[in-house]
């Protein structure tokens, strides 16, 4: 079948392992039969209109989650993103969390839907980042861009009440990384949190680098008594 299919399919996959439905939970959740769901999920046979609203219902995602493709338009009159984010179809961004502390690793695919909407979904806890399907929490939502900087709102895929903000300065000079400032309600936690995370087009970093990167240090804290608020690094500002 052809890529509008494959990816209907893998898109099927990660929403049903994120929500830790069984094959045969969602065989009796959209009727269907296992090897059908297979091929679904595989891309080797289409998916009608209906069958696709079931199964979109049944995962608890909206149908513009499975159909989030870009289908190439050569009149396409989009204004094309510029800086940072500039023809970036994947990004690698990094955060420092828990006690103890840990570093996690987190994937943000970018898709530009149909209409023109922008969209991000973020695979987070990432074990192998050439893996990032195999992730433990799931994140989906709106892309806004500017020149000066870029907004993504996004929603825990399980949990309807978990949701970020993550705020990136998109700088126009050509770099390899950035810092954003992660803000939202975290479940973990049980309150509203703020982190710094790292943004990168490549994931080619020692884990001890990253700690470095993202760890506050005395100069940090500086400037957090400073201004009473949590700031990014002075040097990314």
């Amino acid at each position: 079948m052809g890529n509008v299919s494959d990816h209907i399919g893998k898109r099927i996959r990660l929403y049903r392992k994120s929500s830790n439905i069984s094959i045969d939970e969602f065989c009796s959740m959209i009727n269907k039969s296992k090897s059908t769901i297979s091929k679904y999920e595989n891309g080797e046979i289409s998916i009608d209109v209906e069958t696709l609203f079931e199964i979109a219902k049944a995962l608890e995602v909206s149908v513009y989650q499975l159909i989030d493709c870009k289908v190439d338009d050569k009149e396409s009159n989009e204004t094309p993103v510029k800086g940072f984010f500039s023809n970036i179809k994947y990004m690698y961004m990094y955060y420092m969390s828990g006690a103890p502390i840990k570093l996690v690793k987190c994937v943000l695919e970018f898709n530009t839907l149909a209409d023109g909407e922008n969209k991000v979904i973020m695979y987070t806890n990432v074990k192998d980042m050439d893996d990032f399907y195999d992730c433990r929490q799931l994140y989906f939502g709106d892309v806004h861009y500017s020149d000066s900087y870029v907004n993504m709102f996004m929603m825990n895929q399980v949990n309807n009440s978990e949701q970020i903000l993550l705020t990136v300065p998109n700088p126009m000079a050509k770099m390899e990384e950035t810092y954003g400032l992660l803000s939202g309600i975290s479940e973990r936690y049980r309150m509203p949190i703020s982190t710094r995370a790292l943004l990168s087009h490549s994931c080619q970093y020692s884990e001890a680098t990253l700690t470095e990167k993202l760890t506050l240090n005395k100069d940090d804290m500086k400037e957090i008594r400073k201004f009473n608020v949590f700031v990014l690094p002075s040097s990314w500002r």
